[in-house]
């Protein structure tokens, strides 16, 4: 897989993105694989991603 911007090249990446809020912060993550990565790939990385938001 690479980037549109510069043709580097990756094999997975996460992606992270923070927002201040009143109360605290809001975070989006995203995790990349090309589409023919074993689903092992994606399903080992949830580890990382152990957190659920009620709010959007």
């Amino acid at each position: 897989m690479t980037t549109k911007s510069d043709d580097t090249n990756f094999h997975v990446g996460a992606f992270h993105q923070f927002r201040n809020t009143d109360d605290g912060f809001v975070i989006k993550s995203t995790f990349v694989a090309p589409g023919d990565s074993p689903k092992a790939v994606a399903e080992g990385h949830k580890i990382h991603f152990p957190w659920r938001s009620s709010t959007p």
